[in-house]
């Protein structure tokens, strides 16, 4: 049994789930917590193109010569940018406008459209991240960001049906009293194993709320003592306060 840290519940529960629902994953980009970029930050700034809800056409006239210099400078200072943590603001020396300005004099720059892909791509996991901790507003600002950046990204699709799936799974959350967990109480049992038997049933699974790796690896093994020979799908979240969460998704039977 491979027991994730906290940190990683929310994308093994997004994984996990789509697996059980049949959607699929969205790829992984290149971005990921960039630095100086808060999510709130995130979702107030407003890239190019969002009066409309479309960007900004990067046809380049007919009578434009692309000047390679000026191009490679440009790529430069977004490349920085992106180092930085400027992808969206400020709007004047965010890696967006430079991405944006080298597609203006050439719409077919391979690393301009990867640079938008990549910023893209950070939205999307800033999505699913806060889709994991149940915060569907704020995932679906997040999923905004990212179309308006790159709508043509190929995860935006998988992300959207992601984020649709945890908002609308049913949850029950099944509380564990503090003193009986931490002695191992043997009445644990009578909860435990029927949790078990419910994150066995078909499009379910559970997510084990404990306060310790070894507290989450007691009950997962209480919860496998189930009658069934089926392993149960179950994954460890280290947080207060403690518990067993059973979610089913799509037309699951009820937990």
């Amino acid at each position: 049994m491979d027991l994730q840290p906290a940190i990683l519940a929310g994308s093994l529960l997004i994984l996990l789930a789509c697996s059980l629902a049949g959607c699929q994953t969205p790829m992984n980009g290149a971005v990921r917590g960039v630095p100086g970029q808060s999510p709130d930050a995130e979702a107030a700034a407003v890239p190019r193109g969002a009066e409309t809800g479309q960007p900004p056409s990067r046809k380049a006239p007919a009578s434009v010569h692309p000047d390679p210099a000026q191009i490679s400078a440009l790529l430069d200072a977004a490349e920085e940018a992106m180092d930085n943590g400027r992808l969206l603001s400020p709007a004047s020396e965010s890696a967006l406008l430079l991405y944006d300005r080298v597609l203006s004099l050439d719409p077919q720059n391979q690393t301009a459209l990867r640079g938008l892909e990549s910023i893209a791509q950070h939205f999307l996991d800033q999505a699913l991240e806060a889709a994991g901790k149940r915060q569907f507003e704020q995932a679906r600002a997040m999923l905004g960001q990212a179309r308006l950046v790159d709508p043509q990204h190929p995860g935006i699709g998988p992300t959207a049906e992601q984020i649709e799936l945890l908002s609308s799974a049913r949850r029950k959350f099944i509380p564990l009293d503090g003193a009986l967990l931490k002695d191992r109480d043997p009445t644990l049992l009578e909860t435990l194993r029927p949790a078990g038997t419910a994150s066995r049933r078909p499009g379910c699974r559970a997510v084990i709320h404990a306060r310790s790796d070894s507290e989450g690896r007691w009950l997962y093994q209480q919860m496998s003592r189930s009658d069934s020979s089926e392993r149960i799908r179950a994954n460890v979240e280290i947080s207060w306060p403690p518990g067993i969460e059973v979610l089913c998704f799509v037309a699951a039977p009820s937990p």
